[in-house]
């Protein structure tokens, strides 16, 4: 019975208070919620699961949200990780037949708690490779920042991993990287400005063009193949 009058009475003041121009306002500067945000003013959670990860954390959102509120994704800064998968999102599904979501996006949140499920793509289906020059053209898993470890596979498509476009990892926060003994050479600023702090170089290597490895500042070690000319 108390509730319904205090309904009616907050009703009544938001009647009034909109013709006063909203006074409350003033106590509610950086957009923390109040109230008569969402529904009841109820407050729902979204909560990320590992989904078959072996390693890691999940992150942990420091708050609810309400109805209608912006969500945007925490990124997989607890370094999740599968044995031959990359991480590649979330879904709201586990099977990843539901809504998938990735970094850098937002969803609007719905009357009800949300549960997001770590996805998994086999390494071999992150990368685009050209099929004459066996070039590795592009990296597609996960958000617009790939995963701090990065593992390149030996074929993409049945294609032999042959090389390694220029800039394709530039400044993305990279930690470590596993290269193919089948690289034969690796484009201008490939790598330049992650934080890679050892390297080893693949067996077949022969060329290692401008700036590819540059600007990593705590790299200390670096194992060379036999095969390295230029």
């Amino acid at each position: 019975m108390v509730r319904t009058i205090v309904r009616y009475a907050v009703a009544g003041m938001v009647m009034t208070l909109v013709a006063c121009g909203n006074p409350l306002q003033e106590n509610n500067e950086g957009g923390s919620p109040t109230a008569f945000d969402g529904q009841d003013g109820v407050a729902y959670t979204v909560e990320y699961h590992a989904n078959g990860a072996e390693s890691g954390r999940v992150p942990v959102p420091e708050r609810g949200y309400f109805v209608g509120e912006s969500v945007p994704l925490l990124r997989n800064y607890g370094g999740l990780s599968r044995e031959d998968r990359t991480f590649d999102g979330w879904n709201t599904e586990p099977d990843g037949t539901g809504t998938q979501y990735y970094i850098g996006e937002a969803f609007s949140m719905p009357d009800h708690d949300v549960d997001l499920y770590a996805q998994w793509s086999e390494d071999e289906r992150c990368f685009a490779i050209d099929a004459a020059t066996g070039r590795v053209t592009l990296y597609l898993c996960g958000d617009p920042n790939p995963p701090p470890h990065i593992t390149i596979p030996d074929t993409v498509e049945e294609v032999i991993v042959r090389q390694i476009a220029p800039a394709l990892f530039n400044n993305r926060s990279l930690t470590s990287v596993d290269l193919p003994d089948t690289v034969a050479e690796i484009g201008a600023f490939a790598f330049n400005g992650n934080d890679l702090t050892e390297i080893s170089l693949p067996r077949d290597l022969e060329i290692i063009h401008t700036n590819a490895f540059a600007r990593n500042r705590d790299l200390t070690s670096i194992e060379f193949g036999t095969s390295l000319r230029e």
